[in-house]
């Protein structure tokens, strides 16, 4: 057993900005371990396997911290509900591949007002997302759930206070059956949306996308359950430049009017939709700047319009 204490080194440096520690066979970090670096910018405990838990103080001094990686802490079963309370300076946080993760502090953001990158990625046993957890997130502008494969929903208000959003990926959320509808009303500035490989998901709501003005690049790819797209799902999206549906085996026809806003769009993936037995005769009447178009293996399509 390797335990951290027996490395003191950093109180002897108070000075301190960035902190690394990436080891394996470290499995815990003692209480107040960073109480003498009141100057420390960046903490990167990556891979830190061994870990299970967290000191509920081990930030408590860090008033200046901006980065927290935490990613790849696979026996980590859970996080203090205070553990961010003093670090209103924070702008970024990884979570990424905490598999062991079945749940997240309702208030674990609470302070963290200038947050503005969220990696939860990997979190396999994550389940649930608390409804308030973004709530003081005003200006988060990335956030990822991609390969949270046991989470099931997410709270209609989840992005409500998060207007300057840009990038959402749910990506590979293989148990999600179904979005809020409303869950992207308040979010005006996204741009990229990823929800490709959701297995689970039948179907969109209609009016996912109605106030996403500037979306730019939507992926859809590899969702394969998914059985139809709503007709106007893009009717707002006029800037829209790329849209991923490779892989949707389980769409059999595309709404005639689906593109019919999207006079920018310049890629077009249709790839591996074995399901699609023909194409609308004007659904790329107004993309006029369209530069790729991707059909292989649509091999239940008949004819071209």
């Amino acid at each position: 057993m390797c335990f951290i204490c027996e490395h003191p080194e950093i109180r002897r440096h108070p000075v301190a900005e960035v902190v690394t520690i990436r080891c394996t066979h470290v499995k815990r970090i003692p209480n107040g371990y960073f109480d003498d670096c009141p100057n420390l910018n960046s903490l990167d405990l990556g891979v830190c396997v061994g870990i299970q838990s967290l000191p509920h103080d081990l930030l408590h001094h860090c008033e200046v911290l901006k980065i927290l990686v935490l990613s790849g802490c696979t026996g980590l079963q859970s996080l203090p509900p205070d553990l961010l309370h003093r670090c209103e300076d924070l702008v970024y946080l990884s979570l990424i591949g905490c598999s062991g993760l079945q749940s997240l502090p309702h208030d674990l953001l609470h302070h963290c007002e200038v947050l503005k990158t969220l990696y939860l990625s990997g979190c396999a046993g994550l389940q649930s997302i608390p409804p308030g957890l973004l709530r003081n997130c005003k200006v988060l502008k990335e956030t990822s759930f991609s390969g949270c494969t046991d989470l099931q929903s997410l709270p209609p208000n989840l992005l409500h206070r998060c207007p300057a959003l840009r990038t959402l990926n749910i990506c590979e959320c293989t148990s999600l059956q179904s979005l809020p509808p409303n869950l992207l009303h308040r979010c005006p500035a996204l741009r990229t949306l990823h929800l490709c490989g959701c297995v689970g998901m039948q179907s969109l709501p209609h009016d996912l996308l109605h106030r996403c003005e500037v979306l730019e690049y939507l992926y859809l790819n590899g969702c394969t359950n998914l059985q139809s797209l709503p007709p106007d799902l893009l009717y707002h999206c006029e800037v829209l430049k790329f849209l991923n549906l490779g892989g949707c085996t389980g769409l059999q026809l595309l709404p005639p009017d689906l593109l019919h806003r999207c006079e920018v769009l310049r890629c077009l993936h249709l790839n591996r939709c074995t399901g699609l037995q023909s194409l609308p005769h004007d659904l790329l009447h107004r993309c006029e700047v369209l530069e790729f178009l991707h059909l292989n293996g649509c091999t239940g399509l008949q004819s071209l319009p």
